[in-house]
């Protein structure tokens, strides 16, 4: 080997010593905190409205932390204690929060969308109004969490229990439920448009003023659930168990019922699907009984008819249709209702009392007094039934405003 290809060799061999000697310089992001804004935040532990912009802070103990409205975007928080944090306001869009402490952490309309919350505990944490758009919460801890009018849509929520949280006013649609415990969860206000809810238990559950349009609740255990004024325009509720739900003011247009069980609900709906679901005849009376106090008196016929064909010897249905009937100035249709109710009971202190109401209205005051003195003997604190007799007894004078001889007589009987 001649000089010169020695000589290249050993300068090969420095270099190369050289540079398995010099330290690997720490890898800088294109956008890096401020440098006086992370000391900043690590002496004080406040650093309001801060440039920590992609700031590695993994594992750092910042408990009660002040980082309202701060730039934390794409920061590494990886582990880090953020228990009774204040972030409200702060950017953590991409931030990688993996197992994080967030306990009793302030993230009000924080952004948080693309973080990584995954296995993070954000237990009695408030993100009310946070955008947590695409952001991953598999396994988090969210006991006792508000998520009022937050946005989730698209975001991860495998293996989360949300019993027991505030999800009023946020937007699932889009986002992935598999595995979720929605159990005695509040859902005022949420958007679950579309959502495949097909199973799920949501007993008990909060869903008034919710969305649920076109959302599938096949077999979806809805006992006890409070479903007031929410929109189920087109749902699929076939075989669902509605049992003692709440579905007063809900929209039910073009809903399907197919199998359901609505014995218990209490509903006021103007029309529901002929479909064939369970419910008693003591279900249609309710539900006709509701649209009688909103003045709807044909709805309230045709939940009494319902009532009737499935109780042929139902006699408050009989007696509540025949009142109705009356409103709609049906009377020979109403006493003919409240006649074989009378049939079916002879001593249903109702049906004699509704028609005695009937026989005033079209002036028949002997046959209406001796249907009231009926139903007080049955009754002798029915209230309504002294009522009706108190306002057939009027004063002498107006006697002779009667329309004919015969009802002149009449008083004249009634008054002897």
């Amino acid at each position: 080997m001649n000089y010169s290809t020695r000589r290249k060799s050993i300068l090969n061999k420095c270099f190369a010593v050289i540079a398995l000697s010099i330290p690997l310089l720490p890898y800088i992001p294109a956008n890096a905190e401020k440098p006086e804004h992370l000391k900043q935040l690590l002496e004080t532990k406040k650093c309001r409205k801060c440039d920590l912009q992609g700031a590695s802070l993994s594992r750092q103990n910042l408990r009660d932390a002040d980082l309202n409205d701060a730039n934390l975007r794409r920061a590494d928080l990886n582990r880090a204690n953020l228990r009774n944090a204040n972030l409200s306001s702060a950017d953590l869009s991409d931030a990688d929060l993996q197992r994080s402490d967030l306990q009793s952490a302030n993230l009000s309309y924080a952004d948080l969308s693309g973080a990584d919350l995954s296995d993070a505990d954000l237990s009695n944490a408030n993100l009310n109004g946070a955008d947590l758009t695409d952001t991953d919460l598999r396994n988090v801890n969210l006991y006792g969490v508000s998520l009022s009018n937050a946005k989730l849509r698209g975001a991860r929520l495998d293996r989360v229990n949300l019993r027991g949280v505030n999800l009023s006013g946020v937007d699932l649609s889009g986002v992935d439920l598999r595995s979720l415990n929605l159990n005695d969860v509040n859902l005022n206000g949420v958007n679950l448009s579309n959502a495949d809810l097909n199973g799920y238990d949501l007993r008990a559950a909060e869903l008034s003023n919710a969305n649920l349009s076109y959302a599938s609740l096949r077999n979806a255990n809805l006992n006890n659930a409070k479903l007031r004024s929410t929109n189920l325009t087109n749902a699929n509720l076939d075989d669902a168990d509605l049992r003692n739900a709440d579905l007063r003011d809900a929209n039910l247009n073009g809903v399907s019922l197919r199998g359901a069980d609505l014995r218990g609900a209490n509903m006021n709906a103007a029309t529901l699907s002929n479909d064939t679901f369970k419910a008693d005849a003591s279900d249609f009376n309710r539900w006709g009984d509701n649209r009688f106090r909103k003045r709807d008196y044909q709805g309230a016929v045709s939940y009494y008819n319902r009532a009737i064909s499935t109780d042929s010897r139902n006699v408050e249905a009989y007696a509540n249709r025949g009142l109705a009937k009356s409103q709609l100035k049906d009377y020979q249709g109403a006493i003919a209702d409240y006649n074989k109710a009378i049939e079916i009971d002879t001593n249903f202190a109702l049906a004699y009392n509704n028609r005695g109401q009937t026989r005033t209205l079209t002036q028949d005051y002997i046959g209406a007094l001796a249907d009231f003195d009926k139903a007080i003997s049955i009754d002798a604190s029915y209230a309504e039934a002294y009522s009706g007799k108190a306002n057939i007894y009027i004063d002498f004078k107006k006697i002779i405003l009667l329309p004919s001889t015969k009802h002149l007589l009449q008083y004249v009987s009634i008054l002897n």
